[in-house]
């Protein structure tokens, strides 16, 4: 499953995150350990997930094994100067959480309008959260955020009726791909979201039929608490069939 998103001419970054390469990614660490390098697989991560967001579980998975990697050096440059310098995992992980912020933090109605499709970023980006989430690759408070925003949760700010679609489908991609991680990352607030998400169907938020179904799962995971956790092509394939 691909998309335009994908360059003609991918980088080495790129490349290895397309095939989940840990031993490349290791490599091209080792090759230059530098914050640039550390910046790069980072902000690759979402334009390799836009092309092939299937695998967004994947990718994320093999960032965080390469970013555990014993053969990566103790510390990587991080400035100018000697003293400037990171445990290369916890960079990676800054920049991952500096990234998905970004993401994460678009603005309601811009996402609303990107539409329904496999193109709008905002729902790749529940993808990405989701996967960070459940591989332990970055867990945020800004990700918990989203799913609760979007399932509407009481004290949480609402957004538009033009973008409320958008918002809860994002936060049932998020907590599905995230499975019984992002579902405990909820804390406290856990037993909130079998209502919420029946107040999101009984309210018909989510008009499109296959948005309905992916808002389906989510009610049949969280009841069973996530004892299995569906498959992310499945999720995806489910919102958008045929792609």
């Amino acid at each position: 499953m691909s998309s335009s998103a994908e360059t003609d001419s991918p980088s080495k970054v790129f490349d290895a995150l397309r095939t989940h390469d840990v031993a490349a990614l290791v490599e091209l660490i080792k090759e230059a350990p530098t914050w640039d390098t550390i910046d790069e697989i980072a902000s690759t991560f979402p334009l390799v997930a836009q092309a092939h967001p299937a695998d967004t579980l994947k990718i994320a998975t093999a960032i965080d094994a390469a970013s555990r990697a014993s053969a990566l050096p103790a510390t990587i440059s991080t400035g100018q100067k000697k003293r400037d310098t990171a445990p290369p995992r916890a960079e990676l992980q800054r920049s991952i959480l500096e990234m998905l912020t970004s993401a994460l933090g678009v603005d309601h109605t811009r996402a609303a309008h990107a539409g329904l499709a496999p193109s709008n970023a905002f729902l790749v980006a529940a993808l990405i959260s989701g996967a960070c989430e459940r591989t332990g690759l970055c867990r945020s408070p800004e990700q918990r955020g989203a799913v609760c925003e979007g399932l509407q949760f009481a004290d949480y700010a609402h957004a538009p009726e033009g973008a409320q679609e958008i918002l809860a489908i994002h936060a049932c991609l998020a907590l599905l791909v995230g499975g019984a991680a992002m579902y405990l990352a909820i804390g406290w607030e856990i037993s909130k979201l079998g209502p919420a998400l029946k107040k999101i169907t009984q309210e018909n938020v989510i008009k499109d039929d296959n948005g309905k179904k992916v808002l389906q799962l989510a009610i049949q995971q969280v009841e069973s608490e996530f004892t299995t956790e569906p498959d992310v092509a499945k999720i995806w394939i489910t919102l958008f069939p045929g792609i």
